[in-house]
């Protein structure tokens, strides 16, 4: 249960406790623990600057107490009069029923009930630690106590000391230092193992439990296997056999109370317990409908149904079909009213990914196209040949390929040869500005470039494709490039608005030639030798234009620009807020890299939960840096590992808080 739920419990019953006062005082009572009938430096030891001590404190020892603890009791027998020492206490409920194993380290459960500089007379005194806020303790399990005594600068005598007895041989630890403290979230395995403990008083308010029970059924039968909880708590029980369930041992106040169970509808119901209340609520559950999802898989090189192709759906249960002859495919029995992700694979086609939200009636997901896996050429090269008369492009057929030349996967599907482009270097990412140069398909592994002859003066490169079935193509695979002589020459520069800050895509154009700018808005444009109009355009920002620039060959002139924006209006943008950017694979198995933007340095934490909506593991929380940031995370490293399913993914930091859908399917 965490700290927050806890508080808003604790309000609850302090609130049922102040109604109860018109009629009766609250009781209040010391619980002590242990005789004190010997002497030693624990749980604080002052002899040594910094100490650290565990003990558990079974239910027996407190006659099975239920209620708030407002505060503990320590006996001490000092020679020493110490004001000031700061101390720590903490404390919490545990199923561990030793500390054979070593510390407990402390957690989200963990409550600091004292922190404060504390008196310590000398002689025989009872010393009282009142909590800043009162434990609440109502699930029957053990209370380990934790007390610390932070790195100090002195130490005092060997006969300070406090009340104590020693009972069995491994419930408590100690551990003492002049030079380094213990961690208590990352306690190391130092310190000696025992069964002493202090003489010890809880100061308490005594609070009788509440008990649910009943009976789940479904049409009248009993229902094994539902979940009954208490909705943000950690009170759960499972139904058996006869549909039956107790939940016992529950703290007063309001709850959301749910039965669920896969396959059915959850069921919520809001009740009030009172002290001592023994609730009998017996619920029946009805089952979720069904519904089906049916569609048609079609492939991009032959536009007809694909045979074969498999789906695989994963959300509130997991479901799988494959596509017939006509490429159609229904899944049925599937549960309404859930969100479902889904992978759809065929050899020789880019996978499909997505999700649907599968309302109360069939759900048609429609014609979806698999996009057919294509390899590019490899190792294209370009040479001058015929004495500067042409070019001769040579490459080689592509590798991890399904096929080659001529052969097909189906009768409708075949690699049937390449494509060849000329550009000049700057347009390598605008494919609409490259010439093609082959009018027909070619199947060679070469092509020469005969209007290399006729060609201007400038830089240029060569770019293949290979072609399948239908003109589906590859990526392109560029050449090298090579410089026709007839004079190159360079005009570069800088593009910035009003601020003077670098402005980013800007579009430089003089002549048949053009270039963008650089995020720090530089650029670099080669030219044939000439004069030109050089025009520069920016969205948002009016056009800017040099006229009658000379270029020489070889030379370099500089055009710097000052771009004037078209309203003020037009570079309004969003603050920018951190956010998760990316999972990359999702679906992923079992590995995958989160991609997030951190808008101003802080504390974050990177969490994954459950479709709960409860937190399964912290993948990263403390500083960072503001900017761009990536981590890996692997399923098999939570404990236990991850299943297949459907999980989130939370960001938070000091402005944001950003959730993202993942699914792991093993």
């Amino acid at each position: 249960m965490n700290a927050k739920i806890k508080l808003l419990l604790l309000l609850t019953v302090l609130v049922c406790a102040s109604s109860m006062l018109l009629a009766q005082p609250i009781t209040r009572e010391d619980i002590t623990i242990g005789t004190g009938t010997d002497l030693a430096r624990i749980p604080v030891d002052m002899y040594y600057k910094t100490s650290y001590f565990q003990m558990l404190i079974y239910p027996s020892d407190i006659d099975d107490f239920t209620g708030l603890i407002t505060g503990i009791k320590f006996y001490n027998n000092f020679v020493s009069d110490l004001p000031g020492k700061d101390t720590k206490i903490w404390i919490q409920g545990t199923s561990m029923p030793s500390l054979l194993s070593g510390w407990v380290p402390l957690s989200d459960e963990s409550r600091l009930v004292y922190d404060a500089p504390t008196h310590y007379p000398s002689g025989t005194n009872e010393i009282y630690f009142g909590f800043m806020e009162d434990f609440y303790h109502f699930d029957g399990r053990n209370l380990l106590i934790t007390v610390q005594r932070p790195l100090d600068t002195d130490y005092h005598s060997t006969d300070d000391r406090f009340r104590t007895q020693t009972i069995g041989s491994n419930r408590a630890r100690n551990y003492q230092s002049d030079y380094t403290e213990m961690d208590p979230y990352n306690p190391d395995n130092t310190g000696s193992l025992s069964g002493a403990f202090p003489m010890t008083t809880l100061v308490a308010i005594p609070i009788t439990p509440a008990q649910i029970s009943g009976t789940v059924t479904d049409d009248g039968e009993p229902l094994a296997g539902v979940s009954v909880a208490l909705d943000g708590t950690d009170y759960a029980v499972t139904t058996d056999a006869e549909g039956e369930y107790e939940l016992s041992l529950l703290p007063p106040g309001s709850y959301s109370l749910l039965f669920s169970k896969q396959g059915y509808q959850t069921v919520a119901l809001e009740i009030v317990l009172g002290e001592g209340d023994e609730l009998v609520i017996d619920q029946s559950i009805e089952q979720l409908s069904m519904v089906s999802i049916h569609g048609q898989i079609i492939a991009s090189d032959t536009l007809v149904g694909l045979e074969g192709a498999f789906l695989a759906f994963i959300g509130y249960a997991p479901y799988a079909a494959s596509t017939d002859a006509d490429g159609n495919f229904v899944v049925s029995n599937v549960f309404a009213g859930q969100s479902y992700s889904y992978t759809i694979t065929a050899p020789g086609y880019s996978n499909l990914v997505g999700e649907i939200e599968v309302g109360d009636t069939d759900f048609d997901m429609g014609t979806l196209t698999m996009n057919e896996v294509t390899s590019p050429p490899q190792s294209v090269s370009a040479t001058i040949d015929g004495g500067d008369s042409y070019v001769t492009i040579t490459w080689n057929a592509p590798t991890n390929h399904d096929w080659q030349l001529g052969d097909s996967m189906d009768a409708n599907r075949a690699f049937e040869g390449y494509e060849v482009h000329r550009l000049r270097v700057g347009q390598e990412d605008d494919p609409a500005s490259w010439q093609l140069l082959t009018d027909e398909i070619v199947t060679e592994t070469y092509f020469e470039d005969h209007d290399w002859y006729n060609l201007s003066g400038g830089n240029y490169r060569w770019a293949v494709k290979s072609i399948y079935t239908n003109g589906v193509s590859s990526l392109a695979a560029i050449s090298n490039s090579i410089i026709k002589e007839g004079g190159i020459g360079l005009i570069t520069g800088i593009i910035i608005n009003l601020d003077a800050e670098g402005i980013s895509g800007a579009t430089i154009s003089a002549g048949e030639f053009s270039t963008t700018s650089n995020e720090q808005g530089n650029y670099s444009l080669e030219v044939v030798a000439g004069s030109y109009d050089v025009m520069i355009t920016a969205p948002r920002y009016h056009p800017f234009e040099f006229t009658d620039v000379v270029v020489e060959a070889e030379g370099t002139v500089t055009l710097n620009a000052i771009l004037q924006p078209t309203s003020n209006s037009d570079l309004t943008s969003p603050e920018l807020v951190s956010s998760i950017t990316g999972i990359s694979p999702n679906p992923f198995n079992p590995q995958t890299s989160i991609s997030f933007e951190i808008s101003k340095a802080g504390m974050i934490s990177l969490e994954i939960l459950n479709v709960r909506g409860q937190k399964l593991k912290t993948i990263h929380e403390g500083y960072m840096e503001a900017g761009a940031h990536r981590i890996a995370f692997d399923a098999n490293e939570t404990n236990p590992p991850l299943g297949s399913g459907l999980y989130f993914l939370r960001l938070r930091s000091q402005d944001a808080i950003d959730m993202r859908k993942m699914v792991l399917s093993k």
